[in-house]
């Protein structure tokens, strides 16, 4: 997961992400001793060492915090992954540089921020591909399951392609969801959209295309986008910032007081609140019958 979801389940991995690249930091700095640690004679060197993956460690945190709060702009900007990288980079840059004068060179000098940027990129390298060939297997492991579940259900997929079968039309015509901005618009059918997330008075549309999950951004309130869906008992409110695709669901788990929906198509579970608990679980009932 190199780029977060404002998702609770991204709150925690960014703790376990903070805490793996502070611990990668402090085995590089222990084991290699690098930038001319080496030849340090300070007693205190390996205590001095160890700060700098707190320093990371808080960094991390910071950093992953300000993403959070930017995944809304995910979808718009081509360059968002790039830009969170390079955010990422130089805020540990900055909280390692203000260790580095506070604990090593005890006077603040300019010139060592660019070395620190360096520095920084040059270890971040490696967890950061760790992290990438994780990322990159667990997609592969997606798009396994995916295509076992798309082998099982040729027999469906046959009728839902059939213009005769009247569930079919609903699922394969295409229809366009507006946002307060008239400018802001997406078109898609029933069966590419996976659920809907309210954020503010923005709702993200995730639809699954291609074998990959999107996200689409719309200033409108989930009220209102769920209002400009065809009328289909598929696509139901099971929480008051969200919306779910049924056919998208694998499983439930949890009971009145937490119930949570797995999809099939990503790893973040869909939350269904008191309120909804027992109209989501005739549905899904109503959805298994089927």
């Amino acid at each position: 997961m190199l780029l977060l979801n404002n998702t609770m389940q991204a709150r925690l991995y960014l703790q376990k992400r903070a805490f793996f690249i502070s611990f990668f930091t402090v085995a590089v700095l222990f084991i290699f001793q690098p930038f001319g640690t080496y030849e340090s004679q300070d007693s205190f060197k390996y205590l001095k060492l160890t700060g700098y993956g707190l320093a990371t460690f808080f960094a991390i945190i910071v950093s992953g915090l300000i993403e959070l709060q930017l995944t809304r702009f995910k979808s718009q900007y081509r360059l968002y992954p790039v830009g969170i990288l390079v955010m990422n980079l130089i805020i540990a840059a900055v909280f390692n540089h203000s260790y580095f004068v506070v604990a090593i060179l005890e006077q603040w000098h300019w010139a060592n921020q660019l070395m620190f940027v360096i520095y920084v990129s040059a270890i971040a390298t490696f967890p950061l591909s760790i992290m990438y060939i994780q990322e990159q297997s667990r997609q592969g492991i997606k798009q396994e399951a995916t295509q076992r579940t798309k082998t099982s259900s040729i027999e469906d997929q046959a009728k839902t392609l059939d213009p005769t079968n009247e569930r079919a039309n609903v699922h394969t015509t295409g229809f366009t969801l507006y946002g307060d901005n008239k400018t802001e618009q997406l078109t898609l059918t029933i069966e590419e959209l996976v659920y809907l997330k309210a954020a503010d008075n923005y709702c993200d549309i995730y639809t699954y295309k291609n074998e990959m999950l999107h996200t689409t951004v719309l200033r409108i309130p989930l009220s209102r986008a769920i209002e400009q869906i065809p009328s289909n008992k598929g696509i139901i409110k099971c929480h008051r910032s969200y919306a779910v695709n049924l056919s998208f669901v694998k499983s439930s788990s949890g009971n009145a007081n937490g119930l949570q929906l797995a999809l099939n198509v990503t790893e973040e579970n869909i939350p269904v609140s008191r309120t909804f608990v027992d109209a989501t679980k005739q549905s899904l009932l109503a959805t298994t019958d089927t």
